[in-house]
């Protein structure tokens, strides 16, 4: 289902940004 892959953007209690996919994260950093 490609509308289930929606990327949620979302702030940890750390205040880190990052990027929810599906039941997975990662974290975004400053570097391109």
């Amino acid at each position: 289902n490609p509308f289930n892959n929606q990327h949620i953007i979302t702030w940890d209690s750390g205040s880190n940004l990052m990027m929810v996919h599906g039941d997975k994260f990662k974290f975004i950093t400053e570097e391109e």
